[in-house]
């Protein structure tokens, strides 16, 4: 490989470094203030007088220096209100601001803020293949350390995975990625491919056998032995997608390697659920291929037989990831879990709906999608919903299949995608996530690349959903 290959346990041990104690716990004081409190009585005079001399002149944060003997011992960083929920912003902004060192948060946040403050300054730390360029905070409450290095965690390694060029990351290497996570946590991992692919899952088989690197399936299983309810986890692993013979235009094409982010993203989710030990069962199932041109290509108009036993006309071989997932999603319906999620960089019709920061997601069950909604905004990683519009289903007709992979018309792709996956799970609690995986430009707490996006969130879904 020309990058370090992808390892859980370094992303693990990063996670854990910015929030080490520094061995000569040469710190330098992080105080954080509300601006909009009354009183600041606790802190230090030096500190007080700062903040009543109204210095602080922006409408959003400032940050000082307090100096001793020409070297900074403390830096103030004044907020207002508007910042009250959106402290994981505010962490990555201000810890993009300071130079990298080690830094004492100081503060009266709660512990919960606390948490959202440091996980942001956490999320700022990540740059691609490198492990020793980051700031330290050490903060009060330790125990939110756990939960902060398992997202931080899960959250590097979905980004890693899908920054690395497919010339790295193809489906060889990312059923070797697989193998190597599933064994850190000592899970069993199988492996589905060659002639059982091609006799047991022929969607997935027809999408990836151009490619040199066969299709597979891989699928892992956490838990096992309990009692718990099933969740299963869904990840589209389109290692590059060239269209297929219908053929990207070279600027959509660009970025494909990021075509497996739902891979990337369900690895994420899965490391923060083991991780905090959540009381469930789970499992991963990641199709994993490319959508390669040659002379096995699918060719639009071909039909082919599915898992499910629906014949599917192909009307576009550029809509290949519904393909994968469909097989997918009715394989795992036979073990009849308790909640369906699925993450895919599926449509370009939901990036034109609702941008590049926004996923969508699809779900029939309203009290699903109640606990999502509010859920969101806290955890400041949003996800929005979108309908399952059964009218739309017609647009799927075939004359000479059960359905078309695409609609017969350009309007609302990202909801007749849904559609088509919806016809291959009969699972009444499924969850449809339809990602851009990628940030074009950065924002606090998102770097330009690989992006991993809604896995907070769903995280924290599942940990209310179990409690229902």
């Amino acid at each position: 490989m020309v990058f370090n290959e992808p390892s859980i346990k370094s992303f693990i041990s990063f996670s854990e470094n910015i929030f080490s104690e520094v061995k000569n716990k040469n710190y330098t004081e992080l105080y954080l203030i509300d601006n909009s409190l009354k009183t600041h009585s606790n802190l230090p005079k030096e500190i007080i007088s700062i903040i009543d001399s109204n210095e602080f002149i922006s409408k959003y944060f400032d940050i000082k220096y307090l100096y001793r003997r020409n070297k900074a011992y403390a830096t103030i960083v004044i907020y207002n209100k508007c910042y009250k929920h959106r402290l994981i912003e505010l962490g990555s902004l201000v810890a993009s601001k300071l130079d990298n060192g080690n830094w004492r948060l100081n503060s009266s946040l709660k512990s919960n803020e606390e948490f959202n403050f440091a996980l942001g300054w956490g999320l700022n730390q990540y740059k691609f293949n490198l492990f020793n360029n980051f700031s330290h905070l050490n903060i009060k409450n330790k125990k939110n350390k756990r939960e902060l290095v398992s997202t931080l965690s899960g959250v590097f390694y979905g980004k890693e995975l899908i920054n690395i060029p497919s010339s790295d990351m193809g489906p060889e290497s990312l059923e070797k990625t697989f193998i190597d996570f599933a064994e850190y946590y000592g899970l069993i991992s199988e492996i589905t491919k060659g002639d059982n692919i091609k006799n047991n899952f022929p969607l997935i088989y027809a999408v990836g056998k151009a490619s040199t690197q066969g299709p597979r399936l891989l699928e892992m299983n956490y838990n096992v032995d309990t009692n718990y309810p099933l969740i299963t986890i869904v990840g589209k692993g389109v290692c590059f997608d060239t269209g297929g013979l219908n053929l990207k235009p070279s600027q959509y094409m660009r970025n494909m390697k990021k075509d497996m982010g739902g891979a990337a993203s369900v690895l994420s989710l899965a490391n923060i659920i083991i991780r905090n030990k959540l009381k469930i069962k789970l499992k991963v199932l990641i199709p994993a291929v490319d959508n390669d041109i040659g002379s096995k290509s699918m060719r639009p108009g071909d039909v082919y037989n599915s898992r499910a036993g629906l014949k599917v006309e192909i009307g576009n071989t550029d809509a290949e990831g519904r393909l994968i997932l469909a097989d997918t999603l009715t394989y795992a319906d036979k073990f009849k879990p308790a909640l369906l999620i699925d993450f895919a960089t599926l449509t370009g019709a939901a990036r034109v709906a609702l941008g590049p920061d926004l996923p969508a997601y699809f779900t029939s069950s309203d009290k699903i999608a109640n606990i999502i909604n509010n859920i969101c905004l806290k955890q400041e990683d949003p996800l929005w919903r979108l309908p399952l519009w059964n009218n739309y289903n017609k647009w799927l007709n075939s004359d000479v299949a059960d359905t078309n992979n695409i609609s017969k018309g350009s309007f609302a792709g990202s909801i007749t995608a849904a559609l088509f996956l919806k016809k291959f799970t009969n699972t009444k609690n499924w969850i449809h996530i339809d990602t851009y995986a990628w940030s074009d430009s950065s924002r606090p707490g998102h770097s330009i690349g690989g992006d991993i996006l809604g896995v907070r969130s769903i995280y924290k879904f599942l940990k209310e959903f179990i409690k229902k």
